[in-house]
């Protein structure tokens, strides 16, 4: 099957579903376009598997930006510059900051300045 054929029967299963009218039909697509993106976003990040061990995963790089920020508040420029001198490339820092931030663990605030989140 075609991409274009099956975003087209996923967008009306999940219009048949809703009981959403015809007229729903390019928003449906676009849900399963954004999950499709999504998918593929996150298929290319390296987390630990038994192709990349654990030690080269973005995972293990986790402890350090939390601990850099545990210091203080910064600028993600700021942060980047403090974790590059690690080895660690910008698609990696913004997949590690994409991560945190959707485990809850950092957040970003305005002007691209990031803080740690307080477990609770």
């Amino acid at each position: 099957m075609k991409q274009g054929d099956a975003i087209e029967y996923l967008g009306e299963w999940i219009r048949n579903k809703t009981n959403l009218g015809t007229d729903s039909r390019p928003a449906c697509q676009a849900v399963v376009v954004f999950f499709i993106r999504n998918c593929e976003v996150f298929s290319q990040m390296k987390f630990s598997s038994k192709v990349t061990p654990y030690k080269k995963s973005i995972i293990a790089k986790f402890p350090a930006v939390l601990s850099k920020l545990g210091k203080q508040d910064m600028t993600s420029a700021e942060l980047y510059k403090g974790m590059r001198s690690g080895g660690l490339d910008i698609r990696e820092f913004m997949d590690i900051m994409d991560c945190l931030d959707a485990l809850n663990k950092i957040e970003l605030k305005e002007r691209w300045f990031i803080i740690l989140v307080e477990a609770q």
